[in-house]
């Protein structure tokens, strides 16, 4: 049975489908005196299909405001690819949603191509993109701001995963930026390092320290998990000029220590509180350079029964 629905998964007939939307946006004072200050029309087109080589699923998105017709968003994805002698991978052209999730580079939507690897065993994942930066975080734009303005700025990166027994899990990445649209501040290259190690059945470490070409930062956490709570503390120190490959990063200057607690003591009952103590050097305080700053959030949700 297993061996019929593997077969039948890689022999799907190709679909082609095709929608639209319409929509009008209308201002004034009044309801009787509004007029109407956009129109928008959008057109999704998608072509999804088995072939030799892997699984297909492409779509092409293009919308229409005030006169002008902008492809904001079209990918192509081919999953499970095999092709001579590469196999076990994906890769993704056209606009692209890059996940590295290092503080170095968090995330990233491209126009570009992104392709990912794994060994036969799943120890090695190799990832690796490159494209033109994008200025949506999404493709599809409001209407009313349908633009062709494109960014002269390029991202690459290449970041490998490997998993060294079933209780550690490593990752690291390097990356690189150009471009005329790239601000002066930002800078070429940047490299980080993330770990994840379980250290008996309740613990586990998460550190990550990051490099940006010229400064550090990093932030260490530690998670502990019970059946019913769950603790973890995490001590973060990030430079004040510290910049990811898009810009400015969270909590940039700060050093401290966070603290978050759930729990769920009974069924009708959760708990969830936040006490985070830090000393912000980007914006300290004029009175106190020194003075560390607190901040608490405490959530109690009971559900009637």
């Amino acid at each position: 049975q297993l061996k019929r629905i593997e077969a039948f998964e890689k022999t799907r007939s190709f679909k082609l489908g095709y929608e639209n939307s319409r929509s009008a946006f209308y201002a004034g004072p009044k309801f009787r005196d509004k007029s109407r200050t956009s129109v928008d029309f959008n057109q999704n087109l998608t072509l999804t299909g088995d072939t030799p080589y892997g699984s297909v699923d492409s779509n092409v998105l293009l919308q229409k405001d005030r006169g002008k017709t902008v492809l904001s968003d079209a990918q192509f994805h081919l999953t499970d690819g095999r092709i001579g002698p590469l196999k076990n991978f994906n890769a993704g052209l056209c606009d692209y949603q890059v996940n590295p999730y290092l503080m170095v580079f968090p995330t990233a939507r491209i126009r570009g191509y992104e392709i990912d690897h794994k060994d036969e065993k799943g120890r090695l994942g190799l990832t690796s993109f490159y494209g033109r930066e994008q200025s949506s975080a999404i493709g599809t734009l409001s209407p009313g701001v349908v633009t062709k303005k494109t960014l002269n700025s390029y991202l690459s990166g290449n970041v490998i995963e490997y998993k060294v027994n079933d209780n550690a899990q490593l990752k690291t990445g390097f990356f690189t930026g150009s471009g005329k649209s790239r601000i002066d501040e930002l800078n070429r290259k940047g490299a980080g390092f993330e770990g994840n190690v379980r250290v008996g059945p309740h613990v586990r470490l998460n550190p990550e320290v990051d490099y940006d070409n010229e400064r550090f930062a990093q932030k260490h956490a530690v998670t502990t998990s019970f059946d019913k709570m769950k603790l973890r503390t995490e001590a973060r120190d990030i430079d004040t000029k510290f910049q990811t490959l898009l810009g400015a990063p969270s909590r940039r200057g700060e050093k401290g220590y966070l603290f978050d607690m759930t729990a769920d003591p009974f069924e009708n009952t959760s708990f969830s509180g936040t006490f985070d103590i830090f000393r912000d050097r980007l914006v300290p305080n004029p009175n106190d350079t020194e003075a560390y700053n607190t901040h608490t959030d405490l959530l109690l949700r009971l559900t009637p029964t």
